[in-house]
């Protein structure tokens, strides 16, 4: 391993324009590593313009027992047009178990509270069932 530092310390000591060449091949890479970061950046942003999209697949989890779009034909209850305060202590109820049921608690569990919240937006902005 030190034979390599050394050859290299050695060779940019007799040839400078070799060091100087080199130098010139890291500017690309500069310039590659910002191109990167700006684009990322510009990821992130296109992320954040997903968070519909993102709500609403995460509320489509739902649509076996409360309906499609959390229109229930069921007897299980509708979700759309429920309050969001209202679904976010439902969810959170079924979550710590303060609230009893078959299938909710294991469920609620997956489900971050970030999520949970994101769920509670989408089918609050849907308008009550019809």
């Amino acid at each position: 391993m030190n034979f390599h530092i050394g050859a290299r310390y050695h060779r940019h000591a007799r040839h400078p324009e070799q060091r100087a060449e080199e130098t010139n091949v890291t500017q690309p890479i500069a310039v590659f590593a910002a191109v990167i970061l700006v684009t990322g950046g510009a990821s992130v942003a296109a992320q954040a313009g997903s968070d519909a999209e993102v709500a609403r697949s995460l509320a489509a989890t739902c649509a076996n027992c409360h309906g499609t779009g959390g229109v229930s034909q069921g007897t299980t209850g509708s979700l759309s047009g429920m309050s969001r305060d209202e679904l976010v202590r439902a969810m959170q109820d079924f979550k710590t178990g303060r609230r009893a049921a078959t299938i909710m608690p294991q469920l609620a569990k997956g489900y971050t509270d970030a999520q949970i919240e994101q769920i509670a937006d989408w089918y609050a902005a849907q308008g009550a069932s019809k």
